[in-house]
């Protein structure tokens, strides 16, 4: 794994975000994997994020659960898209073991620091990382960027708004205001991608 870019993931599993923890767990070095409320609730985009890490052979990754709302609005969940556990269609096994802890904004601050260089990779509502700016605004100066999935050219909750933005603006606001170099991959680079064995 030396060479591996190290990431710490922040999720919402739904079955897009159970696709990058799948991906990240081949191709890079995963420092930790923190939660929050978007496609489903917090409790469910938790456990999702176990069970997928499970069947990665990556159940010892830390699993930290944070924001189980946006900074501002009321929470909005995506079960017109994942249904009503996040993860609906498929039967996995029960988790091997619950989170870690429960402060994912201090796990994401301290895992930075511990770790200079590292990437923020949110695939959900980017409340854990505002919350973690906001915090700790020097955490620009510990990491090599965030990239993030998130906007796009159109959107799929609005005709412009794709749902992780939509979902928590003012987070989104903060850390595309935080100084931080942003790798943004948006919706229409999602519908482009396909997957081979």
């Amino acid at each position: 794994m030396a060479n591996r870019v190290k990431v710490l993931l922040d999720c919402d599993p739904g079955h897009d975000d159970a696709f990058a923890i799948i991906v990240a767990s081949k191709f890079a070095e995963i420092l930790g994997v923190t939660t929050v409320a978007g496609n489903a609730p917090l409790d469910l985009t938790t456990k999702n994020a176990r069970v997928i890490l499970d069947l990665c052979g990556a159940s010892t990754v830390q699993l930290h659960s944070g924001a189980g709302r946006p900074l501002v609005a009321e929470p909005i969940h995506a079960a017109y898209i994942h249904g009503e556990s996040g993860m609906d269609g498929a039967n996995f096994a029960a988790p091997s073991r619950d989170r870690d802890g429960i402060d994912a904004v201090h796990f994401i601050i301290d895992t930075a620091r511990a770790n200079p260089g590292v990437w923020l990779v949110p695939t959900g509502p980017l409340t854990n990382i505002a919350l973690a700016l906001r915090v700790a605004p020097d955490l620009v100066e510990n990491i090599s960027g965030i990239s993030l999935m998130g906007g796009g050219r159109f959107g799929n909750r609005t005709a412009m708004a794709e749902f992780n933005i939509w979902c928590d603006p003012e987070a989104a606001a903060a850390v595309f205001d935080s100084g931080a170099k942003i790798v943004m991959s948006g919706l229409h680079l999602t519908h482009q991608i396909m997957a081979t064995p």
